[in-house]
């Protein structure tokens, strides 16, 4: 900007302090902070402008709701890997699920194993919900200890991974 630039906009002569930006109605030009904000010279309130005051009042509403919901979603997650780790160390895999998994895979000591992987997980934080169904579990779908198995190899539940083919 040069010293004493004054406002391009047509017929403004009060002090440039902005280079309008990319998709401004007089974008690369310098001017005031009035030209800028109204580069239409609209004076009095229109229906645009008080549909465009609606339109940011909802806009605000939906930051806030979104927000609201995505707390009270973490919240209910908690509760459930907290209701999930209070039964941890008691639970026993299903026999049929067992003998299922135990087939395919070709282990016969599945319960014990998932056993140990039960016992190894020290606080909810450790547990991480994984997507795939899980007859197995209280959930419904397979959990994962994510702090010993990061890369959620074996659910503590069924034994299948996150990651299948």
């Amino acid at each position: 900007m040069k010293p004493g630039q004054l406002c391009e906009f047509a017929g403004c002569l009060n002090p440039a302090v902005h280079q309008a930006k990319i998709g401004h109605p007089l974008e690369g030009r310098w001017c005031c902070q009035e030209c800028l904000d109204n580069p239409l010279g609209v004076q009095e309130d229109t229906e645009v402008k008080r549909l465009g005051r609606k339109i940011e009042e909802k806009q605000k509403f939906l930051r806030e709701m979104r927000h609201e919901i995505q707390s009270q979603i973490v919240e209910h997650q908690n509760e459930i890997l907290q209701a999930i780790f209070d039964g941890l160390k008691t639970y026993k895999t299903h026999p049929k699920i067992l003998l299922d998994r135990e087939m395919r895979n070709g282990k016969n000591d599945l319960e014990e194993y998932l056993t140990k992987k039960r016992l190894k997980v020290e606080d909810p934080s450790y547990l991480a919900l994984g997507s795939w169904t899980c007859l197995a579990s209280p959930t419904g779908s397979c959990v994962y200890d994510h702090i010993n198995d990061p890369v959620k190899d074996c659910c503590i539940f069924c034994g299948g991974p996150e990651e299948r083919k």
